[in-house]
Formats: structure tokens, C-alpha cells, sequence
């Protein structure tokens, strides 16, 4: 990444607005997103923004997704693309934007909102990005001021937050260019804190914590190409370092 940017993350479940926030930041149609509920970004991508004298490398994350073959109830574990992340070991964060909609909050995003805390540990800020709120009939951050006490009682606290609406259309473009505006207010903010700390051991760190360090060599290995969608000279590298550590 090149020295003076700030490098995001925007991560969430699928079918959040991820790519329209991307398009918030940008200011235009950087990323694809569809008009309906079906998936755009099938592949973790990077984008270049600027806004003013900041450039902005942005990393859209694709998923996260919980397999179909997963059968135990109380085990939950999910499918995410980090290889072309992970590929690069130049790759930093400096902050990641956690999108979700702005409605009922669901057992699956608290629990993948749990794992992205966890990948960073407390080191990264993690910003809640609310999506999907052009039909608020006041000021979006009315939803904030409605659901912060459910939110904060099931755990899902992030570092700020950013109540926005990616739509373009011309009915909803005055809450369109406030979404982009308090949003890069944010970025703005953080751009003077960032750090340009490497992705690899924030993510080397998250395999320990979930445990994954307990499995050895080609058995990570293979847990590292299916799960988190690694080429095999990447996953053998990082599950090298994985046994390393632990030794």
C-alpha cells in the first residue's frame, strides 16, 4: 500500500450494501451493485479512492458465508474470501467499516460482527456502518438513537458509527450525499490516526484465537485454502508461520 494512505477494510455478511458503501466513499460507481438482493462482489477486490489530498486503498471483502455442509447447531463457522488479501504481504489495515442493515438484528451478524472484533483484537477500529436507511422518515441517525441500547446489550459495539443510504436514485439524493459526507468525515478522521499495520498478523493472531493453531501442517493447510479462500503458496506459507509460533 502506498505510505500516506488510509487502508480499509469493509467488511460484513453478504447482501449488506458493502459495494455501495465502496461507491459512498469513491463518489461514483466504483463497484458493482445490484438492484436487487443478489450478490455482486463473489471475490474479495481492491479500489483506489481519493477524496481531497487522501488516497483511500479499500479492500471489499466477500462474505462472510456460513457453509451449507455445516450440521452441528452450536458450531458455527464461515467461509471468507481473504486470499487475494493475504496473497499480498504489503496488505495493511487502518480501519475497518463493519456493514449491516438497518433492521432486526440476526444471530449471524452478531456472531461474524464477534469475528471481525476478534481478527483485530481491539487494535484496529471497527466502525458500524447501518445500511439501507433511505426510508427513515427523520434523520437517519434516528435509527442509531432507536436501537443503540438493543445493540450494546447483544454486544455489537464498534468504535463509532455511520447511519447511511448507498441509493442513487433521484428521490433519495440528499440522503445519499449526507451518507457520503458523514462518512468521509469519518475516514477523515482516522486518516490522522492510522498506523499502515500489516493484515498477515492480525490474521495469524485471529487463527489462534479460533483455535485453528491446534491443527498441524497440510491439515491447516487445507483448512486455510477452503476456509479463507487461500491459493496453496499462501496457505503453506501462513500455516508455516501458524506452527512456528506455536512452537
Amino acid at each position: 500500500m502506498a505510505e500516506g494512505a488510509l487502508n480499509v477494510m469493509v467488511m460484513g455478511e453478504t447482501g449488506v450494501g458493502k459495494s455501495s458503501v465502496v461507491n459512498l466513499i469513491a463518489g461514483g460507481p466504483l463497484a458493482e451493485v445490484s438492484p436487487d438482493a443478489s450478490v455482486c462482489t463473489m471475490v474479495t477486490t481492491r479500489y483506489l479512492a481519493r477524496t481531497g489530498s487522501v488516497s483511500i486503498h479499500i479492500w471489499e471483502v466477500a462474505g462472510f458465508n456460513q457453509p451449507e455442509n455445516t450440521t452441528a447447531k452450536d458450531v458455527f463457522v464461515t467461509d471468507v474470501d481473504l486470499g487475494p488479501i493475504l496473497s499480498d504481504r504489503k496488505a495493511a489495515v487502518d480501519l475497518v467499516l463493519f456493514c449491516m442493515r438497518g433492521k432486526k438484528l440476526t444471530k449471524t451478524t452478531t456472531r461474524i460482527f464477534d469475528l471481525v472484533k476478534t481478527m483485530f483484537w481491539g487494535d484496529v477500529p471497527v466502525i458500524l456502518v447501518i445500511t439501507h436507511l433511505e426510508m427513515e422518515k427523520e434523520d437517519m441517525e434516528s435509527w442509531w438513537v432507536r436501537n443503540e441500547t438493543y445493540l450494546t446489550r447483544e454486544g455489537v459495539v464498534g468504535t463509532a458509527h455511520v447511519c447511511v443510504t448507498g441509493l442513487r436514485e433521484k428521490k433519495w439524493s440528499q440522503k445519499s450525499e449526507q451518507s457520503r459526507q458523514t462518512l468521509l468525515a469519518t475516514l477523515e478522521n482516522h486518516y490522522l490516526l492510522r498506523q499502515n499495520r500489516a493484515f498477515e498478523p492480525f490474521f495469524l493472531g485471529y487463527l489462534r484465537r479460533m483455535g485453528n493453531f491446534n491443527q498441524k501442517g497440510r491439515k491447516l493447510e487445507k483448512v486455510l485454502i477452503k476456509r479463507y479462500k487461500l491459493d496453496q503458496s499462501t496457505a503453506r506459507r501462513l500455516a508455516t508461520s501458524a506452527t512456528a509460533a506455536k512452537a
